[in-house]
């Protein structure tokens, strides 16, 4: 291949990319635009990446057929770290990244293929802590590949880039219910459903329903979200400390690329209030819609 034919083989995969985040992970899509340029193909691939793999169950009606596009992705990522990624654009702007230098942990990227793989045929949790080792190995896991884009490897970062993710992975869990619902699945911690009297089957009637929620499902869903508050508050408390020293340290440029990637914080925090509004009622069309405001709430960052 020419050097000129990379270069389209390249802007076009780019510009899939960012069309596949702003088909389908719209806030994504928002903060590609706040994330440092040396990093945001890095960011495109990933968010791209995650985007896919997440569909698979949407896309397969066979198991068997989802397992084998998890293993498509398996290998080629194996295939993008040797240099021979296949023509598929996710995986052309990946190896544009690590060709670029970038130095990515290949085991991360695998962990998150693996666990949307074993959560390919249920989203089901027995407690907080399950769903928090699913929202780890997804969402925390994807924020630490963004530190890696950056060439950030601080553990007292890593911490807050733990805490965002489990946020998000749980958001996103409470946002999905009347998605997983349609499919026959509940995401709600079994145990904490249990608490409030909340039945499996219950939940599952609502589907295609609005407004209707359960007694006891709203008080089961702020349990849940409170635990999502909770981490996003221990991140803030310790961006707020980082800020503090790093400042006094001179490390500036450092410190506003950790905020870049703070800012994934934000879409969760502000479908976490929005779930406040409602009472903690998951099937209001409302928590669905498209934040407005969102462009000017990343402009002034995570707080």
């Amino acid at each position: 291949m020419s050097a000129a034919a990379g270069v389209r083989s390249i802007d076009a995969a780019r510009s899939y990319c960012r069309q596949i985040l702003q088909t389908f992970d719209h806030p994504s899509y928002l903060l590609a635009a706040f994330q440092p340029a040396r990093s945001r193909d890095a960011f495109l691939a990933l968010r791209a990446l995650n985007v896919d793999l997440a569909l698979v169950p949407d896309q397969v009606t066979q198991v068997a057929v989802g397992k084998m596009r998890y293993q498509f992705w398996t290998e080629t990522v194996d295939r993008c770290f040797k240099g021979d990624p296949p023509a598929q654009p996710v995986a052309v702007l990946l190896d544009h990244v690590l060709q670029s230098g970038i130095q990515l942990t290949k085991p991360y990227l695998l962990r998150i293929i693996a666990e949307r793989e074993r959560r390919i045929e249920t989203m089901q949790f027995h407690n907080l802590s399950a769903l928090e080792s699913y929202a780890e190995r997804t969402y925390s896991t994807l924020l630490y590949l963004d530190l890696e884009s950056l060439d950030i490897r601080k553990p007292e970062v890593d911490e807050i880039a733990q805490h965002i993710g489990l946020s998000m992975g749980i958001a996103s869990t409470l946002r999905g219910i009347p998605y997983y619902a349609a499919k026959k699945m509940v995401p709600l911690p079994t145990d904490i459903c249990a608490i409030h009297d909340v039945k499996q089957q219950d939940i599952l009637r609502l589907q295609g329903k609005t407004g209707a929620s359960l007694s006891g499902l709203q008080d089961a869903v702020f349990d849940v979200a409170t635990r999502a508050n909770d981490h996003l508050i221990s991140a803030s408390t310790k961006l707020a400390a980082l800020r503090l020293k790093w400042k006094e340290l001179g490390r500036l440029a450092m410190l506003a690329e950790v905020e870049a990637v703070a800012l994934n914080a934000v879409p969760s925090q502000m479908f976490l209030q929005r779930l406040e509004k409602v009472n903690f009622d998951p099937t209001r069309p409302s928590l669905l819609k498209r934040e407005w405001t969102m462009p000017y709430r990343l402009w002034r960052g995570f707080k």
